[in-house]
């Protein structure tokens, strides 16, 4: 019998962003996803489970989803890997997280390669899937695996990422709502990058912002 993937929900920083540390529990190995801070307690997290860190990953370069990377690929020699459409806003993340809102974090290292769309990762038994999602930023991801899925701010329990920020486009997020989210079948895992996950199922029938568009 398959024993079930290691998923850890680690809330980080002053807004309790999520990382996520997800594992293949026969081959321990494994990926940081979205470490926004903390970089201590994701890698007790990584530590506890045994796991060799196959890449870092980010869906976004938002501050508040890579604070720690740079000291996680020095713990853990692991790569380093962001979406081909965030490299730009990843070089002034430290600036925006002071200028913005009064928040250091380490300036992360430039990418050791770059994510692109439709690549699929392996660490032991899994694999992610990367797909482009824009609109809450132009270069967003997420990461598809059976039956889960890492979506960074895109959707959220109840709600959907804000496109208000510089690069965010409403137009574009309802068109990933639709042809990323929507597609994939409802009793998927959403894991976010904020709050507790969900299921596509879930947040077809209740989430305002997603009643009404079709997947289908």
């Amino acid at each position: 019998m398959t024993s079930a993937p290691i998923v850890e929900q680690i809330p980080t920083g002053p807004i309790g962003t999520n990382c996520y540390v997800y594992g293949d529990p026969e081959s321990r190995r494994g990926w940081i996803i979205d470490p926004g801070d903390d970089a201590a307690a994701i890698a007790d997290v990584v530590a506890q489970h045994g796991l060799t860190v196959e890449a870092i990953l980010i869906t976004h370069a938002h501050w508040d989803h890579v604070g720690a990377v740079r000291a996680l690929r020095e713990v853990t020699g692991a790569p380093f890997l962001a979406p081909e459409g965030e490299v730009e806003d990843l070089r002034h993340a430290a600036a925006r997280a002071q200028l913005a809102f009064g928040y250091y974090i380490d300036q992360p290292p430039e990418p050791d390669r770059l994510l692109r769309h439709d690549e699929v990762l392996r660490a032991g038994s899994l694999a992610l899937q990367v797909q482009h999602a824009p609109g809450h930023t132009p270069g967003h991801v997420i990461l598809v695996g059976d039956g889960l899925a890492f979506v960074g701010d895109v959707v959220f329990a109840g709600s959907v990422g804000r496109t208000d920020l510089p690069g965010g486009d409403w137009d574009a997020l309802q068109r990933t709502l639709r042809e990323r989210i929507l597609v994939l079948p409802d009793d998927t895992v959403l894991y976010p990058g904020h709050g507790p996950p969900t299921t596509v199922g879930r947040e077809r029938t209740s989430n305002p912002f997603l009643v009404g568009l079709s997947g289908r």
